[in-house]
């Protein structure tokens, strides 16, 4: 694995930590969870649910995320931002929301 695309999944997972704790989505999970499981009375069924919700979400951030960097690569090579960098490859997202004068 190159030390790009390590950093990349380190910073990600970082990130995901991070809003994972956050007040908005933490209280939406709560809120979530108990409309979901709402009249169970069996605490190994409300488990099974909330894994099952957790799951789903986790599948729906991986898909949104794959889909991302599908994007930024396909923009990458479709639209260069100033032409092609020093080392051969095009920029994508990252550099288009890179402040001017900011370095790589």
């Amino acid at each position: 694995m190159s030390e790009g695309l390590l950093l990349t999944a380190a910073t990600a997972l970082w990130l995901g930590v991070l809003t994972s704790i956050s007040p908005c989505p933490l209280a939406t999970n709560i809120a979530a969870i108990s409309f979901i499981v709402r009249g169970m009375s069996s605490p190994g069924r409300v488990l099974a649910t909330g894994v099952l919700y957790t799951l789903g979400r986790m599948l729906t951030y991986l898909i949104l995320g794959a889909l991302l960097v599908d994007f930024d690569h396909t923009l990458a090579e479709a639209v260069p931002v100033g032409g092609r960098q020093p080392g051969g490859g095009r920029r994508g997202v990252a550099d288009l929301l890179r402040l001017p004068g900011e370095s790589a």
